[in-house]
Formats: structure tokens, sequence, C-alpha cells
């Protein structure tokens, strides 16, 4: 195996790792640990404890010399996928109101949205613009047919289910009233995934046809856009944040990253896979990877950069590594859960036990990854245990992010209760930081590691399916309020956060 003085750098801290293999929370120089809370330095400060090496996640082929073993264009086109069908429900009202887009029925518009949903493989794909334009400069590519053209269908929580560690047609929780959606058929997730678009799409066709629909106890009418409901409903984010949990964080820790089906994710083969640079054992690492949604530079981000909220003017969320003046999709760019990661790392700073998720996670990817390319085609007991430490660490740090900003959205809800009957009240931002809590709360259900798991019923029970709004009388709004706080407090405790940074966040 050809690896460059970096890769030995690494190297030799796994092996001294491999060595001592412990327990899941053993920190092993720093670079394991799976209670997401203490490192001892971050992801985004420069550099992670001086070790050059962990910088990037950039590694030569133990089987092509000269070629890296990395790819996961399907991760990343997914990820694409799920920031356009967000970009396109939020863009129907401009569309409708400015007679761009004026559909007759419903089934038009749903099969509009599902078009990002059930992408395939096709000529149409091949040639279909990209229009997430967000990063600067430009993206790399310019078509889906440049990620690949996968679709989310076929790796949805339920749809892919030779590693679900649920039965998704029976055990799927957190939504109860299917009478406050159109279209509901099933309680799975692709049953929530089509009631959530077919109410987009009656809204949009009864708008086209000059219907309103009014912000509760205005008068005269505030007419919402199509993705909001008159029962506090952001269905923009609602779908957005199902399909991270249900896609991205499913796939990534109960598939790529799981050790329990043979043949599938650590149980993989690490001999190389046909005529290509990897192993299939090493390229469901690096799917695991697409999932988490990290620049390959990630650790050179500080964590205002990757949360584009402050820091070098390139680096904000993005960057052009290369210098070829374009944005790689695949490996210059920060989307999803690992953006949430730093965000809620700086919402925590202040504390007095602060988190770590960035370092966490990417440290453990990398050491992973490492490990992978040095052990032989079949790895030893001791090499597997060690990977699954990494796992575990990556999954710890992974769900701390998620359930941390579940908390994050109880606070910002409970902020906008807060102000309802003064002029600070905006029932949209009510809305929408509802719909991000109960959105990303429905994912932590698909990680077969998670600590929140024991709890997540009793949650989405006190939450509920929409909030309570500025119409309800004082009591039922103080009781609501109480009720989240204690399902906040109850998923603080299973995730073993420190209460001040419950607070904090």
């Amino acid at each position: 195996m050809e690896m460059t003085s970096a890769h030995r750098a690494v190297f030799g801290l796994v092996l001294g790792l491999v060595a001592g293999v412990g327990a899941c929370g053993d920190d092993g120089a720093g670079i394991a640990t799976s209670s997401g809370t203490t490192s001892s330095a971050s992801a985004g400060s420069g550099g992670i404890g001086g070790m050059v090496a962990f910088e990037e996640y950039a590694f030569d082929s133990r089987f092509e010399a000269g070629m890296s073993p990395v790819a996961y264009g399907g991760q990343s086109h997914r990820q694409l996928l799920i920031a356009e069908l967000k970009a396109d429900i939020g863009a129907l009202t401009t569309l409708i109101d400015s007679n761009q887009y004026s559909p007759d029925m419903a089934q038009e518009v749903i099969e509009r949205l599902n078009f990002y949903y059930e992408t395939v493989s096709s000529d149409d794909c091949a040639m279909l613009p990209i229009e997430y334009t967000t990063t600067t400069p430009d993206l790399l590519q310019t078509t889906h047919g440049d990620l690949g053209c996968k679709n989310l269908k076929d790796k949805l929580a339920g749809n892919d289910s030779a590693t679900d560690h649920k039965d998704w047609s029976t055990q799927f929780v957190g939504w109860a009233d299917w009478n406050l959606l159109q279209g509901a058929d099933s309680n799975t997730p692709e049953g929530l995934l089509q009631a959530f678009i077919a109410t987009v799409a009656k809204q949009a066709v009864d708008r086209v046809n000059g219907g309103e629909v009014c912000e509760p106890g205005s008068n005269p009418c505030i007419k919402l856009p199509v993705h909001l409901t008159a029962a506090g409903h952001d269905l923009q984010q609602l779908v957005q944040k199902l399909l991270l949990g249900a896609v991205t964080y499913s796939q990534g820790t109960d598939d790529y990253l799981g050790s329990d089906v043979e043949d599938k994710g650590l149980r993989s083969s690490n001999a190389q896979d046909a005529d290509k640079p990897y192993s299939k054992l090493g390229h469901a690492w690096d799917e695991a990877f697409g999932y988490f949604g990290a620049s390959r530079e990630y650790a050179k981000f500080s964590d205002e950069e990757i949360a584009a909220a402050g820091g070098r003017e390139d680096w904000q969320g993005a960057h052009d590594t290369n210098g070829d003046e374009k944005i790689d999709f695949r490996s210059e760019i920060n989307v999803a859960l690992s953006v949430n990661a730093a965000k809620r790392d700086l919402g925590g700073a202040s504390t007095n036990s602060p988190t770590d998720f960035t370092k966490q996670a990417f440290e453990n990817f990398v050491a992973g990854r490492v490990l992978i390319l040095a052990a032989g085609d079949t790895l030893t007991a001791g090499e597997l245990t060690q990977l699954e430490v990494h796992r575990d660490a990556i999954v710890a740090a992974w769900e701390g992010a998620l359930a941390a900003t579940v908390i994050h959205y109880v606070n910002a809800v409970v902020a906008d209760m807060d102000k309802m009957g003064t002029p600070d009240y905006g029932y949209a931002s009510h809305a929408k930081h509802w719909s991000e809590l109960k959105g990303f709360g429905l994912g932590l259900q698909f990680n077969p590691h998670g600590k929140s798991l024991d709890v997540l019923g009793d949650f989405h029970t006190k939450v509920g399916d929409s909030p309570v709004l500025a119409t309800a009388t004082q009591p039922e709004r103080d009781d609501y309020k109480a009720t989240l706080l204690a399902a906040r407090d109850a998923l603080g405790v299973a995730m073993s956060f420190d209460e001040e940074l419950v607070e904090a966040w």
C-alpha cells in the first residue's frame, strides 16, 4: 500500500489504538469518544490537535497507484436533490403569483415535487440543469448528470430495508393526527413525506384559483405562502428535515456504518472491488461521509465558517480548494447536518461543557478510513472492533448534533411564543421553528445506535403534530410551553447533555 507521510502519522496513531482497543468511550489519543461533549481542539479551529493528517479526507488508493479511493457522487447528488426540492417548494408562491406556474390539479404539483424524490438515471436527468446557486464561486457541476442521477426514493427508510433496524411499515413514530394533512395513506416515512407534498400541492392549486390561506386570527387576512398552513406547519421545512433524517442520517448510521448484516456496511469486503480503486468496505465508509455532508477539508474551516457566520470571506460554507474558481459539490462544500454540528458547537461554546461535534465526527471519519486502507483484504477481529470504535464516535457526534438542533428549536419555539401579542411575534418564524423542531425530531429514530431512542415516543407525544398558536388561550399556551420544555429536558438527559448546554442552545 502506498501511503503519504501524513497517512503514516495517522497510521501510527491508529495502530496504537488497535493495540489498546477498549470501550466506545475510550478517548484513545483524543480521537474516539462517544460523549459528543468533550475534545481537545475544534475541527473548526484551524487544525485538529496540530495534526495536519486530520485536516483532509484525502487518501491514496492501495489498489491503483496515483488514484484516490474516495467516491460518493451518489450521496452528493441526494444531498443536492434534498436542497433543490426545498428550494422549489419555497419558490412556488412567487411562481404562481407572477403567473409563471399555474397548475390545474394538485397531481401536477405532486409530480413536479416528486421529480426530485423519484429522479432516476435518464437522458432527461443527465441534462437537467442544477438550480442550486448559493455558492461563491459557482458550482463546478452544471447538470444533475454530473453527480450521477440518483434518487431519494430508493434510499428512504423502509424502501431500502436490508439493514433497517426497524420495520418502518409498522414502527415509524412521530405523527398521530393525519387529518391535518392531505393525501395521508400510510404511517410510514414515505407516507408522511407524500402527505406533506400533497398538502403543498392542494394549497398551490387553491392559490391559483384565488383561494386564500390566512394567518390564524388575522383580520384583514394575512395571506400565507403555499408552504405554510393555518395549523402552523412550514411544509418546506418538514419535507427537507424528514428527508435529511430518513435518507441521509438513516443511510449513514443504519446502512453504511452498520455492522450487523453480512456483506453490508462495516462487514463488507476490504478486497479490491472489481477494477475500482477502492474496496466495498472503504466505499461504504466514504458513502457515510458523503451523507454527513462535510467538505473534505472540514477541519480547516472554523465553526463560524462552516455555518457561514463569520471568518474568512472565501470559506463561508464552501472553499475553492484547488483554485479552479468553482465549488465542487462532491468535496468543497459543507451541507446538511455537518453544518448543524458547527452551529451547535458555536451555540454551546460559552458554556462550561462545550461540544465539539465537528472535531469528533471528522477525526474519526479520517482515522477509520486510514485503518481500512492499512488493513488487508479481511479485517482482523481487532481491526473491526477498532473500526466500530470510530463508527460509534462518529454516530454519537452525528446524533449529538441532531438532538442538539432539536433542542435548539424547542428553545426557539418557546421564544416565539413569548413574543405572542407583541409586534415582535412572527407567524412564519413560529411555524418555521416548530417545523424544524418536529422534522429534525422525526429523524432521530433512524439511528440504531441512538441514545435518544427510548424517549422519542414520549417526546413526539408532547410536541404534538402542530404548534399551539397565538389564537389559543393563555393557559393553553402556558401548558404547551411547559410541555415542550419537559420534552426538551428529557431529551437532554437521554443524550447526557449538561443542563447549561440545553438552555444555551
